[in-house]
């Protein structure tokens, strides 16, 4: 497990990459005899634990694998006792791991302190590596807490004052870390989620439906997609903050002109033509500063805080009562755009022509 772990772990963000794969589970028998796990559908028998078990508890117990600072795990699946809450369980009973709370900071920092403080019998599995474990089960209200989100960034800067720490969240259902969910400030490097999958030939147990022999990790490719994405435009936001700095110009502005600079509209009707509707939901892809162009309800086009911010960036060249209304949007260097609004059909649509600065 060791150093190619570790390496492996490193390129967890690349979909094609399933780091679990690379961990060595064959020593299991002899380095972690005192993980028995009771048969879930067998109560009173012992059964070794799934692949997957195996593989977070070797991750987490070995004191030479960390992983790369400031990132946390998120393990997930909707399948129903297939050993996620006796996982964590065994951690903490075995004295490997402290199961945290993730909203209540005041409660975590008092319970790890607790485990840190100092031991006659010498130092604890917990004082030699931190392990972090936190059991989300079905329908857990913290999962639409922003603190939750919070406290990954803050715990895996370890705010929480631990030694080398794994930090392990296992739930039922994803985390709502999305561009329009309640963690969608978390940083997308800060969490890297996985799934849990069947192996082998699947068989009908007679209370728990289908089933598997066995289970493994496999890497959650849209939820990677997902953070991915939110990262990249993190990123051309700071790209654009850039950009219009050097402009001299607002970033709004910019963003909208380098949007719609080379805007060739295809709508049957009227070739230079664009829906106020479809130019929000562009804009609010670029930045969120854009959001309030549409309603909450029914993502419905406001038309008067698109006319509004218009005219605080350029001037309302048509008279009162004139229609369609034109307004002219000054972009400084960039130029200047007249933005023509027709109201077909009770439904504003825009022409937008772009007139270069000369230099």
């Amino acid at each position: 497990m060791r150093e190619s772990m570790r390496e492996s772990m490193r390129e967890s963000m690349n979909p094609c990459v399933n780091p679990w794969s690379q961990v060595n589970i064959d020593g299991w028998d002899d380095q972690l005899a005192e993980f028995e796990f009771e048969d879930i559908a067998n109560p009173g028998s012992w059964v070794q634990p799934y692949t997957y078990m195996k593989k977070i508890i070797m991750a987490a117990t070995d004191p030479n694998f960390t992983l790369p600072a400031g990132t946390a795990v998120y393990v997930s699946s909707e399948l129903r006792q297939i050993g996620k809450t006796k996982t964590v369980e065994k951690l903490v009973q075995l004295g490997y791991a402290a199961n945290l709370d993730g909203v209540d900071t005041k409660a975590d920092k008092a319970k790890v302190a607790e485990m840190m403080a100092p031991n006659q019998d010498g130092e604890t599995p917990f004082q030699t590596k931190s392990v972090l474990v936190c059991n989300i089960p079905a329908n857990d209200k913290r999962l639409n807490k922003s603190e939750f989100y919070t406290n990954i960034e803050a715990y895996t800067d370890n705010i929480l004052g631990t030694n080398s720490t794994f930090h392990l969240m296992m739930g039922n259902e994803l985390p709502k870390v999305g561009a329009d969910e309640v963690g969608k400030h978390l940083t997308h490097s800060r969490l890297n989620v996985y799934g849990i999958v069947g192996i082998g030939e699947s068989f009908e147990h007679e209370s728990l439906g289908q089933r598997y022999h066995d289970y493994d990790l496999v890497v959650d490719t849209a939820m990677w997609k997902k953070m991915h994405a939110k990262g990249s435009a993190k990123f051309e936001t700071a790209d654009y903050s850039k950009k219009a700095s050097s402009a001299g110009v607002d970033l709004d502005v910019y963003i909208f002109f380098d949007t719609f600079e080379a805007f060739v509209p295809h709508y049957p009707k009227d070739n230079n033509m664009m829906s106020g509707t479809k130019m929000a939901e562009i804009l609010k892809g670029k930045h969120e500063c854009f959001k309030h162009f549409l309603s909450k309800k029914g993502c419905q086009f406001e038309k008067v805080n698109f006319h509004e911010w218009i005219k605080d960036h350029g001037q309302l060249m048509t008279p009162p009562g004139i229609n369609p209304v034109k307004f002219k949007l000054d972009g400084g260097p960039l130029g200047e755009m007249v933005i023509e609004h027709r109201y077909p059909g009770h439904i504003p649509h825009y022409s937008l022509k772009l007139k270069a600065k000369s230099h």
